[in-house]
């Protein structure tokens, strides 16, 4: 926001929470090991996780690149009680995690705006943000009593009133 002040660029703020979370799709392979957080010898490789084959025919083993936006890890595992969100196996497909608690239903090579309409994870997530109290009525957060939708869309207000705070004194 400072250097767009700077050039008198006007910014229009966005949470960008197309696939809600990139905490639903940590563990996925993009060919490549730039940014990766895992080494090549990763437990999941030696458990013979194998997510396809390159054009060499090698195998394309997962990866935790981790890049996006949208909630944090956090929200995404009170949005899905029933997982092991941030888990070892979180978000590798089904054929390679330990059970359907263990990872996502995001699928790791379809496109980002299929993924919203077919990642019954990602829909689960949006309906207890936006329809909490309707769909989960008696759902309240451990430790504080509040229905989730009301405790999520409290926390998201002061998300943005926090960063109305830090921008408050750039005109643009």
């Amino acid at each position: 926001m400072a250097k767009a002040n700077e050039y008198g660029i006007y910014c229009l703020m966005d949470m960008h929470q197309d696939l809600f979370s990139r905490h639903l799709c940590q563990l996925f392979n993009d060919q490549t090991d730039f940014f990766s957080l895992v080494e090549p010898s990763d437990i999941r490789k030696a458990e013979g996780c194998v997510l396809g084959r390159d054009p060499q025919g090698d195998p394309i083993h997962p990866n935790n690149l981790v890049r996006g936006d949208g909630a944090p890890q956090w929200v995404v595992a009170l949005c899905l009680p029933d997982k092991d969100v941030g888990g070892d196996v979180w978000g590798l497909p089904l054929s390679c995690a330990r059970g359907e608690a263990s990872t996502s239903a995001f699928f790791p090579f379809t496109l980002w705006g299929i993924n919203i309409f077919l990642s019954l994870d990602v829909n689960r997530c949006f309906a207890t943000f936006f329809a909490g109290r309707n769909i989960y009525p008696d759902y309240t957060v451990p430790g504080d009593g509040r229905n989730i939708q009301d405790f999520l869309q409290d926390h998201f207000t002061d998300a943005w009133r926090q960063m109305a705070r830090r921008v408050a004194r750039y005109p643009t």
